[in-house]
């Protein structure tokens, strides 16, 4: 239900912080050798996001993540991403 409101307010450009629900699912957009390939790429988002480091068979991974959305939002910007090209998936909270 949340989320039709949403999208109903956003349809008209208002998005109320009251009907707001943070989740704890994640989108995953990549994972980098590089430090600033990471940075790169998440910087072409207006969400709550971070990078986190993985160690992997000695080498160091910068893995790109959206944090914080409900289920229907991750599969929103996750199909949306890929409709674009970009790979992503879901991880759970």
């Amino acid at each position: 239900m949340i989320d039709i409101l949403n999208k109903a307010f956003r349809k008209k450009g208002v998005y109320p912080k009251k009907y707001t629900i943070t989740g704890g699912y994640i989108v995953q957009l990549g994972a980098f050798s590089n430090l600033k390939n990471a940075q790169k790429l998440i910087n072409q988002f207006n969400a709550a996001k971070k990078i986190t480091i993985k160690k992997i068979d000695n080498k160091i991974l910068y893995v790109a993540l959206l944090t914080g959305l409900s289920y229907t939002d991750a599969q929103l910007k996750c199909s949306k991403l890929k409709e674009q090209g970009q790979d992503c998936f879901i991880k759970k909270p």
